[in-house]
């Protein structure tokens, strides 16, 4: 595999990262080319490489074992206990990937850069089928037992290629005041994605826009939830909202270009986000954060190169920040999720890749606590036991603006009060 050019060596700096990190995979079965990682950081005009002997393609027994169990995953399964032997072999290479992850790049990318007294801001570049490892996941086992994981070390953020780094390091991210659309499955087929978005709106975002489904609010949703209503809060629509909050179903397709939302009128794929979105946005244009609460849609079942997934496809349409997931996700535990990084994001004031990273940490703590006002459906589950577990929490990735800059005045100053898979898994009783 050639190397990739790297971008500017000022850019990490322009963009308030600390690294910017190519992971390149050796070849398995040409020893002699060895896995590295290319690290360019502020100031340096060279980025320094950095040998990985254990980032192999294919070559890595789990990643390997990942891939393939991944797609049994996917797949229909004839029954029930057939697809809970899947699933159980999914999480089973899950966590051995993630053991692999730290000594394979993590750790020693880590050990690389010097102290600067807080977490520093990484941004990952992997290439090739490295693209659908949960890097901020990998992990060491500490002695006294458990886990350390990447993202209590580091702030991450991920690009599909060096030119949609310099996009999107450079766009300027809308103010939250300036307007929300809280998207809920238009299929009703989400028991918690109604909980979850009006969850949102009570909390942080009361004059938000409505789309889809919403039984239990009050009033009439403001759209149906369609395709063309998603296109048209996007940069380049004539309805622009800073804050897009997306809880429906997601499913990567067996080419990029067909990976979808489930809306009201059917999939918006990556293709119609492509061809019916408006024109990349000039340098420096604002653009929306936009969450993605729903399956699989920062990845890509082929094509790993430069990948394009669902997030990636919005960054390039002009979308400041987009978080993501890479696989399957809970129902329950996602709207659980999405409401605490909303918590830090609007409530405490975060950037978007600081309060995923927050949002996560709360998640493996094991005396977490709601914060104040959450929603009560969402207390009684914000005990459970198996929050910290990989496949609840670890899916999410940012892509986009991985710097540290606000555009909003958190929601605490303002002022303003917290108040099935994606599994389909059942409400509380």
């Amino acid at each position: 595999m050639p190397t990739p050019p790297p971008p500017p060596p000022a850019a990490p700096a322009a963009s308030g990262a600390d690294a910017l990190v190519y992971l390149i995979p050796g070849e398995g079965f040409r020893p002699h080319i060895p896995g590295r990682a290319l690290v360019l950081r502020p100031g340096r005009a060279e980025p320094e490489v950095l040998p990985l002997p254990l980032l192999l393609t294919p070559g890595s027994h789990q990643l390997e074992r990942y891939l393939a169990a991944a797609g049994r995953r996917s797949a229909r399964h004839p029954s029930a206990a057939a697809r809970d032997a899947a699933e159980a072999e999914w999480r089973a290479a899950l966590d051995a990937l993630c053991d692999w992850a730290w000594p394979a790049a993590v750790g020693p990318v880590l050990d690389t850069l010097e102290p600067l007294g807080r977490p520093p801001r990484i941004v990952l570049i992997p290439c090739g089928p490295l693209g659908v490892v949960p890097w901020h996941a990998a992990r060491t086992h500490i002695p006294l037992g458990g886990h350390r994981y990447a993202c209590q070390d580091a702030v991450f953020s991920y690009a599909p290629s060096g030119g949609q780094f310099l996009r999107a390091a450079g766009r300027e991210r809308l103010p939250l005041e300036q307007g929300q659309v809280l998207v809920t499955d238009p299929l009703l087929s989400l028991v918690w994605a109604e909980v979850e978005t009006e969850a949102l709106r009570s909390a942080y975002y009361p004059g938000a826009r409505r789309f889809g489904e919403h039984v239990a609010a009050d009033g009439v949703p403001d759209a149906p939830g369609s395709g063309a209503d998603l296109l048209s809060v996007l940069p380049g629509g004539d309805r622009p909202a800073a804050v897009v909050h997306v809880s429906c179903h997601g499913l990567a397709g067996p080419s990029p270009t067909r990976s979808a939302l489930s809306l009201a009128d059917g999939d918006l794929t990556v293709a119609r986000i492509l061809d019916e979105a408006a024109p990349g946005p000039a340098p420096g244009t604002a653009g929306p954060l936009v969450v993605l609460s729903a399956c699989e849609t920062d990845l890509s079942t082929g094509d790993h190169d430069e990948a394009l997934t669902l997030s990636t496809a919005l960054v390039a349409r002009g979308a400041a920040d987009v978080v993501g997931s890479r696989w399957a996700v809970d129902d329950c535990a996602t709207a659980l999720m999405m409401a605490v990084l909303h918590h830090f994001l609007a409530g405490e004031g975060l950037a978007p890749p600081d309060a995923l990273r927050a949002a996560q940490l709360w998640m493996l703590d094991p005396e977490r606590r709601p914060p104040p006002g959450m929603a009560e459906r969402l207390c009684r589950e914000a005990h459970r036991a198996d929050l910290g577990e990989l496949p609840l929490w670890a899916a999410f990735t940012h892509q986009g603006d991985p710097g540290a800059e606000l555009a909003s005045v958190p929601a605490r100053e303002r002022g303003v009060g917290l108040t099935e898979s994606r599994s389909g898994q059942g409400p509380p009783p």
